[in-house]
């Protein structure tokens, strides 16, 4: 008997042999690859649907078997030419994409969309990213620019800069003195450029022979002031006092700073003569000798060997080469010019020697007292109710003051005299004390402003900047300034 043939085409294999078998009819199946139809589905019957033939007839049946498999072939770091050559012979198509990389030479590819050696599709598209090389940029010239300038320069540039304090005579403080990488280099992008900041000129000088002899609780360098506060230790600050930074929490007296470095001595007894970077780093111990006397000058610490005086000794800023300079029980005394001047507590005469320790000469006879001072190129010294001064060669000697007015805190700054003085006449309850200035000759006396009930025998006048800075014992130990003037008055801390 005679079947009609069924419609298999585009349905599945196992759906079109259902229905030829139901129909009483044979298949045989070809495979075939197939861009456009499914795989396991039906493309083509060998006879059309609708014809009678014989029951048990056999039909072949063309299968797709999905799209041709290929391997890809592995490009990796092959130049961008032959990665595209390869992939072409295998029917692949090539898409390029550029990026760049560090690690791969520049043409070459750095990767591939599918991993070689892995089969896909015939005819798929292969994306391969090839390396552009490093991604270079230019860097901009930053010196003598300030800091915020130069890391936004380099911020535009694609690079980041990193800085390292250094002292200079001739860049001015927060300006850029130098860049370890030279204008123009192309470099790759978020290097880093090391640049060297200004922090202005070094001191040679660690603090003023006047500061030394009167605690040293404050000194300076560039626009920094490093101080002593109410809590005793140290800090720093801006001379405009916009920025405050604690450097070491050690009870301290006698700062001098010179360059990175600041000395200075722990404020107890055997606490030794200590130096610190001014970041509050690297602390060390030179000494263990506590002096209220210290002074730092060029790569010499002059200092004596007890709190208030004794003899006179120097050694290297390093703590090494100690050397006894005057061996008499001293009070003060002044590094200057290449002279040590100082007062000897068993006739309070001031004598000079080298800073070697040699040529002991009496100054001036007659001349002499408890303190001494520097004074616009004249030594002053007092017997608390009179002071004297006298040329650094022993001429011009004079002397003035009463028996009423005491003066303490003696302090030589830009040629004149500070000084702190009170006044017995009237009643100790009513007692005010009076900053003021003189110069060394006792003319052009002048006040800079009245203090109440100041206990002037704990407290100190360092001069600097032009400011005159003093403890305030009524108020917690704590360190005001004004200025030399007399106006702004302020506590500092």
């Amino acid at each position: 008997r005679n079947v009609v043939v069924p419609n298999v085409t585009e349905i599945s294999i196992t759906e079109a042999t259902k229905s030829l078998k139901k129909t009483g009819l044979k298949c045989k199946i070809n495979l075939e690859y197939s861009d456009t139809v499914l795989k396991d589905t039906i493309i083509f019957q060998d006879i059309e649907s609708g014809t009678k033939t014989k029951y048990g007839t056999e039909i072949t049946l063309v299968v797709s078997n999905g799209k041709e498999q290929i391997t890809v072939p592995n490009v990796k770091n092959c130049t961008a030419a032959e990665a595209e050559t390869a992939l072409n012979e295998r029917a692949f198509k090539v898409n390029i994409l550029e990026q760049f990389s560090d690690t791969v030479e520049k043409g070459k590819v750095i990767t591939q969309s599918v991993i070689g050696e892995r089969q896909v599709d015939k005819g798929s598209t292969i994306t391969i990213i090839v390396s552009k090389g490093p991604d270079l940029v230019t860097v901009p010239n930053i010196k003598g620019m300030t800091l915020e300038k130069a890391e936004q320069a380099l911020k535009e540039s694609g690079l980041q800069l990193k800085t390292e304090i250094q002292f200079s005579n001739s860049v001015k403080e927060g300006f850029i003195i130098s860049q370890d990488i030279a204008k123009n280099e192309q470099v790759k992008r978020n290097s880093i450029v090391c640049a060297k900041i200004s922090a202005g000129v070094a001191n040679t000088k660690g603090t003023t022979p006047s500061n030394a002899n009167s605690f040293g609780m404050v000194t300076s360098q560039g626009n920094w002031i490093y101080f002593v506060g109410s809590d005793h230790t140290i800090y720093k600050m801006r001379n405009d006092k916009s920025e405050i930074q604690r450097i070491c929490d050690d009870p301290a007296v006698s700062l001098n700073v010179i360059g990175e470095w600041l000395y200075f001595t722990y404020g107890s007894t055997g606490g030794g003569i200590y130096k610190i970077k001014i970041d509050g780093t690297q602390k060390t111990k030179l000494s263990n000798v506590t002096s209220y006397k210290v002074y730092v000058e060029g790569e010499w610490i002059y200092y004596t060997s007890q709190y208030w005086g004794g003899k006179i000794y120097k050694m290297k800023t390093d703590g090494s080469s100690v050397i006894e300079l005057v061996s008499e029980e001293c009070g003060g005394y002044i590094v200057n010019g290449g002279y040590i001047y100082y007062t000897t507590k068993n006739d309070d005469l001031v004598y000079k020697c080298t800073t070697s320790g040699k040529g002991k000469t009496i100054v001036c006879p007659g001349f002499g007292g408890d303190g001494i001072d520097l004074v616009g190129g004249k030594l002053v010294t007092t017997d608390r109710y009179n002071i004297e001064s006298v040329n650094l060669d022993g001429s011009g000697f004079t002397s003035f003051g009463t028996t009423n007015v005491l003066y303490s805190d003696l302090n030589g700054y830009d040629g004149w005299l500070y000084y702190l003085e009170h006044d017995f006449r009237n009643d100790t309850d009513d007692l005010v004390a009076t900053y003021g200035r003189m110069k060394p000759d006792g003319s052009q006396k002048t006040k800079i402003f009245d203090y109440e009930y100041l206990n002037h025998a704990n407290s100190y006048l360092n001069v600097v900047n032009g400011w005159l800075y003093f403890q305030n014992e009524h108020d917690g130990d704590a360190l005001y300034r004004v200025k030399i003037d007399g106006t702004n008055f302020e506590r500092v801390r």
